[in-house]
């Protein structure tokens, strides 16, 4: 990546940088290679349910998942709060917790979920309808 190489891109439907009058529904990071874009539609839900709903993204030719505790950190701007994320790359992301696919090491009963109001990680029981979904894959696939 050059230093003139934005860190986040834009895309639409089908991974394209955006035309005009095309809606923001993907971004890419340029730094990690990644692809995000939301899989909860603006709703709250079990772990289970938010980790299907991740795979059940269908844009852009599919292959999507959630992800990792620290991929969805990777996002996270710690200069930002409320949402702690850059408002203009990820328009769909709320300050609100959102699911990892990381299991808790203690209780296989919670898994991982990072807030984007402040950036910060806790843990969750997964039956609990407490948190929303980003999902993410491999830019190009």
């Amino acid at each position: 990546m050059s230093d003139t190489t934005p860190r986040f891109i834009a895309l639409d439907i089908h991974a394209q940088p955006l035309a005009d009058g095309m809606p923001h529904l993907i971004t890419r990071d340029t730094r990690t290679g990644l692809e995000w874009t939301d899989a909860t539609a603006s709703i709250s839900r079990p772990h289970a349910e938010a980790m299907t709903a991740c795979e059940a993204v269908t844009i852009a030719g599919g292959g999507w998942r959630a992800p990792t505790r620290e991929e969805l950190l990777s996002i996270v701007d710690i200069s930002r709060c409320d949402p702690a994320v850059d408002p203009e790359a990820f328009p769909f992301v709320k300050p609100r917790w959102y699911w990892s696919s990381d299991a808790a090491a203690w209780s296989s009963a919670s898994a991982w979920l990072v807030h984007f109001n402040g950036g910060f990680v806790y843990y969750g029981l997964r039956r609990n309808g407490g948190g929303f979904a980003l999902a993410v894959r491999r830019a190009g696939q």
